[in-house]
């Protein structure tokens, strides 16, 4: 959205902030909809992203592009898109750490929080 030029106050009012709950996210998505030129939700949970659904829907909004964030069963089930975290990747990447833990790696000494890893989630589209 920076691309096409947004600036900082039209990407704040963009932004809806509710407890993880899809009741909550249902009703703040009735009210954004409301809004012209909605066209795509992306939510940092799946269960956000059932709220918004489902608030779609209720509005014949079948259109409406809405993503989540954990691809959950509950996604599926919905046939909404979602990003998967990997967790097997996530483990892999905890086991890595914590056998590396304050070891060398290379000729150097890690610090306390200088050691990580990066895990790219994948997009499951559906």
């Amino acid at each position: 959205m920076r691309a096409g030029g947004a600036t900082d106050a039209e990407l704040a009012a963009l932004r809806l902030t509710v407890p993880e709950s899809v009741a909550k996210a249902r009703a703040a998505t009735t009210a954004f909809l409301k809004r012209d030129g909605v066209d795509a939700i992306v939510c940092v949970s799946d269960s956000l992203a059932v709220g918004a659904h489902v608030a779609a829907v209720g509005a014949q909004r079948a259109d409406l592009l809405v993503i989540g964030f954990d691809n959950t069963p509950a996604a599926e089930a919905l046939g909404l898109s979602s990003i998967e975290q990997l967790p097997e990747e996530v483990a892999v990447g905890t086991l890595d750490l914590l056998t590396v833990g304050g070891s060398l790696i290379g000729n150097r000494a890690l610090e306390a929080g200088q050691a990580h890893v990066l895990v790219r989630p994948r997009l499951v589209v559906r």
